[in-house]
């Protein structure tokens, strides 16, 4: 099976290398909704949905470890009700909690309007029969009409850990929910209308595939260089690479990277956080078709 497995990813990856290199890719089966690109493309809708991308100075590390993180919303005003929304942030960051254990987070005014709930972006897996936990905010919304606005959906305060160093990222990003990424037939990420009708549908589609934005904290200043396309730590860079990678965003919970396996394998944009674009990076670097990583710097 792990053979045939990367053969197929190999397969996959020389087809896609060919098509876009370096470019932003979508991992999520289920993310389209059954819509073609060409139809995804048509909506009359397009949100986009970004986590920040913090950079801080040594001075500033030093005055404070405490960081404002913010999700935020365009292009959707009076657009839409119905969404969960997933964010998953570095393991290393600590977040405050509410009594009841969700995250203390400080709702947005693009919110103001819905009903809306923050959780934490866990769940049961039930192939793996335990539960997954997840460090970030899960957002749950819905509304008698269309009352999402544009704007910040929330702000919560993470705090670094007391050994954050120059040159540290610290990855903020999406995660798609739904019962294939996740094996709960209860989990479904969503951003849609109230009436949930087709231009709510493609809507949700396009926001899924096109309008996630990841984000990061950077701290700045000189740091030993990653070895970068080690995503699984055996100290070479080849298709293995490339195979976890795609496992990792098909499946994180069945297939972790550790932190610095994942910061290793973002190369293609660096520090855009990790995508199918990274592992068909790392393939063609393999390949010999580029002749250093990250792709981006060796333009």
């Amino acid at each position: 099976m792990k053979k045939l497995l990367t053969i197929i990813s190999a397969a996959l990856l020389s087809v896609l290398t060919a098509a876009m290199p370096c470019a932003v890719l979508s991992a999520s089966a289920g993310a389209d909704g059954g819509f073609t690109a060409e139809e995804i493309e048509a909506s009359e809708i397009k949100p986009l949905l970004s986590l920040p991308k913090i950079e801080l100075s040594e001075e500033e590390l030093a005055a404070s470890h405490n960081v404002l993180v913010t999700l935020t919303v365009s292009d959707a005003n009076r657009k839409y009700a119905s969404s969960e929304i997933w964010t998953v942030f570095d393991s290393r960051l600590s977040l405050p909690e509410n009594p009841d254990g969700s995250p203390a987070v400080s709702a947005g005014d693009a919110v103001r309007l819905l009903s809306t709930r923050f959780r934490k972006p866990s769940y049961y897996d039930s192939e793996q029969k335990k539960l997954i936990e997840q460090n970030g905010v899960r957002v749950i919304t819905a509304g008698s009409a269309n009352y999402g606005l544009d704007g910040y959906i929330y702000t919560i305060s993470v705090t670094l850990p007391d050994n954050a160093k120059p040159g540290d990222v610290y990855p903020l990003r999406f995660f798609y929910a739904d019962s294939e990424t996740t094996h709960n037939k209860f989990t479904n990420s969503m951003f849609t209308n109230k009436a949930n009708d087709d231009t709510g549908k493609l809507m949700q589609a396009w926001t899924f595939t096109n309008g996630l934005s990841d984000g990061y904290i950077r701290i700045l200043g000189e740091s030993p260089e990653p070895d970068y396309g080690d995503a699984n730590l055996d100290g070479k860079v080849n298709l293995a690479d490339a195979v976890a990678v795609l496992q990792f965003l098909t499946n994180s919970g069945k297939f972790p990277l550790s932190e610095e396996g994942y910061n290793n394998a973002d190369v293609c944009q660096r520090g855009d956080g990790l995508t199918a674009s990274d592992a068909i990076s790392i393939q063609r670097y393999d390949a010999k078709e580029i002749p250093a990583l990250p792709e981006s710097w060796s333009q």
